[in-house]
């Protein structure tokens, strides 16, 4: 598996390490579910914060995994908030993709870095 994920259950984030080699759909739906899980777990809606800094994206894989985020339930989005971290094209991409219609409307966050994604979370909360 290329995700790795680490809660932090005092603040009610969780961080999603996707690492290569990535696989996509398949790696896209575990940390979702992970993502969802955790906020099941702690009753009340929780921060996801996807750090592609250490993946191997590409641009099918990203589509792929896009198309699953897309298919997420109303009820994902209502209880995980995500941020992006990542500098590269491919994460500003996911961050703006995310935004259109076709991949859920949704609104996402992009940082260039943990320590701002931490920020963000720490200034709304």
């Amino acid at each position: 598996m290329t995700v790795e994920s680490v809660e932090n259950t005092a603040e009610r984030i969780i961080f999603l390490t996707i690492k290569a080699p990535y696989g996509g759909a398949p790696d896209a739906r575990e940390a979702a579910d992970r993502a969802y899980a955790f906020h099941e777990r702690l009753g009340e809606p929780v921060w996801a914060i996807w750090d592609f800094s250490q993946g191997d994206l590409d641009f099918a894989r990203l589509v792929e995994g896009m198309a699953v985020v897309a298919e997420l339930p109303d009820a994902y989005y209502e209880n995980v908030t995500s941020i992006v971290v990542g500098t590269d094209a491919f994460s500003q991409l996911i961050a703006e993709s995310a935004g259109q219609e076709q991949y859920g409307g949704r609104d996402v966050t992009l940082v260039g870095s943990m320590e701002e994604a931490l920020a963000r979370v720490q200034a709304t909360t």
